[in-house]
């Protein structure tokens, strides 16, 4: 329509657009399940697929989980109960992990901390 005008998105929409394309990329990136082999757990059962999250799992093993674990639970986080195949069942925890390891706030010094890739 000439002469109306769009909106831009504000600041707060903006800021969460990265913690979101974070999640997107995340999801994608683990396959598909397939289904359960015949005589395997009922229709609806939780099942964990070890190859689909082992490289989630094993970079907050390595970067996270020593001190965000059940037993600590540092700042009231315990990553370790969290499956990272199911971004959605606890966005917020995923974009403020997302968040600190951006900003270079997690993990802190002296702790081994991932490459910038």
């Amino acid at each position: 329509m000439p002469g109306s005008r769009t909106r831009p998105p504000s600041r707060g929409r903006l800021a969460l657009l990265p913690c979101a394309a974070a999640a997107a990329i995340a999801v994608a990136a683990v396959p598909a399940r397939a289904a359960p082999p015949a005589g395997g757990p009922p229709s609806g059962a939780q099942t964990r697929e070890p190859a689909a999250e082992s490289w989630q799992r094993a970079f907050l093993d390595r970067h996270c989980a020593a001190c965000h674990n059940e037993r600590l639970r540092t700042a009231g986080l315990a990553l370790d109960t969290h499956d990272v195949t199911r971004v959605a069942d606890a966005p917020d925890v995923w974009e403020t992990v997302v968040r600190k390891l951006r900003a270079g706030a997690m993990p802190p010094p002296p702790r081994p901390r991932p490459e910038a890739a």
